[in-house]
């Protein structure tokens, strides 16, 4: 959104050029300055959104680890008391 307010902004200012005939730093500078405030909000927006959706990737590749050591312990436990021939104990490990 930042990036497309910008470039509006920027459009706006050389539209503004056009129709006044001037390209002076004063006839364009307020466009100028309303297309970078768009930016600054985006960017705004943006970071923070960036820094949590990699905060929650990581938590979830730490939860696939728990759960597949987890699941691979199990399978372990299941494979021996097969092999054994034997029920496992409530509460045993």
């Amino acid at each position: 959104m930042g990036l497309f307010g910008t470039v509006i902004g920027i459009i706006n200012a050389f539209a503004q050029i056009a129709t006044i005939q001037t390209a002076g730093l004063g006839t364009v500078a307020s466009e100028i300055a309303g297309a970078f405030v768009t930016t600054a909000l985006g960017l705004l927006v943006a970071l923070p959104a960036v820094c949590l959706h990699n905060h929650l990737v990581q938590k979830v590749e730490q939860f696939e680890v728990e759960v597949d050591s987890f699941s691979s312990e199990l399978l372990d436990r299941i494979a021996d008391v097969a092999t054994e021939g034997r029920a496992p104990r409530l509460g045993s490990r």
